[in-house]
């Protein structure tokens, strides 16, 4: 639209300044601008005139060729209506399209969109809140029959609705104490279960050859969380077990403790009975073996021989026989 109204008004431009070079020209006396001023008048607006004309052509040559990047293609609208895409393998390069048309960019790079606090349920009906990213990617040979169906709008047609729906479909399967543990296998899953309905929206009847113009690259479960109170009472209750286990421990290591105690005490008890026994056994057998020629070679034995006489209260001084000698 606007190389048609830069066009008309450039060519009318053209068709003035040529045909006010004419009347010029006619009223001229002579060909010296110093001399006669309609000679310079003609002269500037034929030049006026071609110049306009050069404007076109170069407006036109502007207009036609369009460099794409890659990733990118252009998708060609005339008058309004889709009339074909440049640059359709999304490599990018130059195209060439009618001047008259309006070419949009239109990447088809992977796009990633982030989903925060999605509402679902779980197995009990308690509220699941899901934070997920998303990635896609458009088909570049599809991007005409993306913008025929849906139109350039068509991310936020299709898809938070499908991802709304999905996620409820598949944390529903799942009690709350099970969500976190398999959020692994719920992101393949949605992000299968995505593919399944993209394909659905354009081949309700799944024909042979008909496929989706969007694919799902990934799906991520990035986070997943319940409601406050709900939270709150899950918490209470690993802190109760926690302490209960703790408590558990604690008479088990307060029983342990008492039977070492006890072991130990039987252990000493055993050893003052054997050591006991031992004495008593030993003490029988000196008292059998003593003898008054024995007792007195022990304490002679014990005095030295150089002590003769022993004085002692209650003994009547004297000396031993045999010390001495």
């Amino acid at each position: 639209m606007t190389w048609i109204i830069l066009t008309v008004f450039l060519l009318l431009t053209a068709a003035a300044s040529l045909k006010f070079s004419k009347v010029a020209a006619s009223k001229a006396t002579t060909k010296s601008f110093s001399d006669d001023p309609w000679s310079a008048t003609s002269t500037c607006s034929k030049a006026a005139g071609w110049l306009a004309v050069g404007g076109v052509v170069l407006l036109t040559v502007l207009s036609s060729v369009y460099i794409m990047n890659p990733g990118h293609v252009g998708v060609i609208k005339t008058f309004g209506n889709l009339s074909g895409v440049a640059a359709q393998d999304g490599r990018g390069g130059t195209a060439i399209v009618a001047p008259w048309a309006d070419v949009s960019d239109v990447s088809v790079q992977i796009k990633k969109a982030d989903f925060t606090k999605i509402q679902a349920f779980s197995k009990e009906t308690q509220d699941v809140f899901v934070d997920a990213r998303l990635s896609l990617s458009v088909d570049p040979k599809a991007v005409r029959i993306l913008y025929t169906r849906v139109g350039p709008n068509w991310f936020d047609v299709l898809i938070p609705g499908l991802v709304d729906q999905t996620v409820k479909e598949e944390t529903v399967k799942f009690s709350t104490t099970e969500e976190a543990p398999n959020r692994a296998l719920m992101s393949v899953d949605i992000g299968a279960s995505l593919q399944t309905a993209l394909y659905s929206q354009f081949c309700p009847q799944a024909s042979n050859g008909c496929f989706s113009p969007i694919t799902v690259t990934a799906f991520q479960l990035r986070n997943i969380s319940f409601d406050p109170a709900f939270t709150t009472a899950i918490r209470d209750k690993q802190i109760a077990a926690q302490r209960a286990l703790q408590a558990r421990n604690n008479v088990a290591t307060a029983k342990y403790q008492a039977d070492q105690v006890i072991a130990s005490a039987q252990g000493a008890a055993g050893a003052t009975l054997v050591n006991a026994r031992a004495q008593s056994k030993a003490n029988d057998l000196l008292a059998a073996s003593l003898t008054p020629e024995l007792i007195q070679f022990t304490l002679i034995k014990t005095l030295g021989p150089t002590i003769k006489t022993i004085i002692a209260p209650g003994i009547t001084t004297g000396i031993l026989p045999g010390l001495g000698k």
